[in-house]
């Protein structure tokens, strides 16, 4: 609460509990690419995945680790070589600005303040000026005529008017091509957010918007998730499979495909349902939809008379209601940890998990009965 104070409200044990576990999930995820990294936002697409807690947090609590994550160790060196080198005027001119400037670098490593373009905008403006501050000695060429004079270049310099041009011309063309990528996402959005807009009986019209907005940015999961809420029963599972192909780790496209797959009576829902779990334990909504449509799954197979995959199927979610149920009561008996997920064992899942080991083992089925 407010009236704890910063101390109170920064050292509390569950909030200590909490950053620790992050840190050490973060550490786990950035060993999958230690040098490269895996591309922008991974922590906040691939922290559910990975989580030792029922933590909250799109954001990893520390700027440079987030960088480490997104560019590898290899581009958080650039850009810690890049920060320091703009710290280096400010140090020459023992400018004032020289301390807050380290106090943000300093806070992002244990926040994410790095998230925030207005803090890159602080760094840069205290750069900026610490580099204006030193300008007599830094921005003059040592001889000869200047640029700005009119005059001839010095002999050294005879290339700068050409490798600058040559610069521009790249970054040009480099700004092109991500203004018609730009494009192209602006209007995949702008047709997602008109296709929901339609109401419920539109349903055809919505299906192809969401049809064209994929097309224009096919790894758009929220899109092709309400697409499939549309499609024909036929259509959803390959339609699911493919976006798949652009995040295998995205745990709602799992579960809509396990659940697609056990509408239809396919065995091999169990393991798309599975999945799920893995990718998000920590969410009970899942826990407890995954083991529901394994129990639907083995009395829709068992009632069709295939006997085997049903107690197959039977025993996936037996064994999923068992590591749910140690996550449960691991975190129920340790209140100083972090639960902002609200985590516990829900009623209904203890309903099914009942049910689940009974049809898993019928031997022990027949005797209770």
């Amino acid at each position: 609460p407010a009236s704890a104070g910063f101390l109170g409200r920064g050292f509390r044990p569950e909030t200590a509990s909490a950053r620790a576990a992050m840190y050490a999930d973060a550490a786990a995820l950035l060993r999958r690419s230690p040098w490269l990294g895996q591309g922008g936002d991974t922590w906040r697409h691939a922290f559910r995945s990975i989580q030792s807690l029922p933590y909250v947090g799109s954001e990893v609590h520390s700027g440079y680790l987030d960088l480490a994550l997104d560019l590898g160790l290899v581009g958080l060196a650039f850009a810690l070589l890049w920060l320091g080198a703009l710290a280096i005027p400010l140090l020459r001119a023992r400018s004032a600005l020289l301390p807050p400037y380290l106090a943000l670098l300093l806070h992002s490593a244990v926040d994410f303040d790095l998230s925030y373009g207005l803090v890159w905008l602080l760094l840069l403006s205290a750069a900026a000026i610490g580099i204006a501050e030193a300008r007599e000695d830094r921005l003059r060429f040592p001889t000869g005529p200047t640029l700005a004079s009119g005059g001839p270049l010095p002999d050294a310099a005879w290339f700068l008017p050409w490798l600058v041009r040559g610069a521009f011309a790249v970054v040009a063309a480099m700004l092109l091509l991500l203004s018609v990528s730009g494009y192209r996402e602006a209007e995949s959005q702008r047709l997602h957010r008109q296709a929901l807009a339609l109401p419920p009986q539109a349903k055809r019209e919505a299906a192809e918007l969401l049809q064209r907005s994929l097309t224009l940015s096919p790894y758009r999961t929220a899109a092709r998730l309400a697409l499939a809420k549309r499609s024909a029963p036929q259509e959803v599972a390959s339609l699911l499979r493919a976006g798949l192909r652009y995040e295998p780790e995205r745990s709602e496209l799992w579960l809509a495909l396990g659940r697609a797959l056990a509408r239809e009576g396919d065995p091999a829902a169990a393991e798309a349902l599975r999945r799920s779990v893995e990718l998000d334990r920590y969410d009970r909504v899942k826990q407890t939809m995954a083991l529901r449509e394994l129990s639907q799954l083995a009395q829709s197979l068992r009632a069709s008379g295939h006997l085997r995959q049903a107690e197959a199927a039977a025993s996936t979610g037996a064994d999923l209601y068992a590591d749910y149920s140690r996550l449960a009561e691991a975190i129920a008996g340790a209140p100083a940890l972090r639960n902002d997920r609200a985590f516990l064992l829900t009623a209904e899942a203890m309903e099914l998990g009942r049910q689940l080991q009974q049809q898993s083992h019928p031997l022990t089925r027949n005797a209770l009965k």
